[in-house]
């Protein structure tokens, strides 16, 4: 089931002092990692990647990763960029529900629903992601820019 909606609505409580510490920690191998235990308060996830979805092709901005292998995150971008990105179901429908008061969309996907089926092979089940969460805005150029968890 893909899943998506408008981020409207109250946020939990914060405790910004951990975003404080993880400013801190930004261009160290720690980042990723810190990040995501930061995040682990409204979702557990393994992988995080952010991206400029240019129509040409994506971009990477920062990924990070939990994982033992930290150039996993790396091969699935490289091969979403240069394969998959024509077939994420969870992009091209939240880039259609495109609001213009600045709310920011999410969405959710599982693996066994992306319907090409190489793609959910290659990124997802060879590296054993289940799913992912994804937040999505524009940029001041109107281009999107897709915050994805993975677990």
């Amino acid at each position: 089931m893909i899943n998506v909606w408008s981020s409207t609505g109250t946020a939990p409580g914060l405790d910004l002092q951990r975003f404080v510490e993880l400013t801190g920690l930004m261009g160290s191998e720690r980042f990723s990692s810190s990040l995501l235990d930061c995040l682990d308060y409204w979702v557990s996830s393994q992988h995080f990647c952010v991206m400029r979805m240019d129509l040409s092709q994506p971009s990477m901005l920062m990924a990070g990763t939990r994982h033992h292998d930290s150039r996993l995150v790396w091969r699935c971008w490289h091969a979403y960029a240069q394969q998959f990105h024509s077939h994420d179901q969870l992009f091209s429908r939240m880039q259609g529900e495109q609001r213009h008061d600045g709310a920011v969309l999410l969405g959710h996907i599982l693996a066994e629903d992306i319907q090409f089926a190489p793609y959910r092979q290659n990124v997802y089940l060879r590296n054993g992601m289940s799913e992912r969460l994804s937040g999505l805005s524009w940029d001041d150029q109107g281009v999107p820019v897709l915050f994805n968890l993975y677990r």
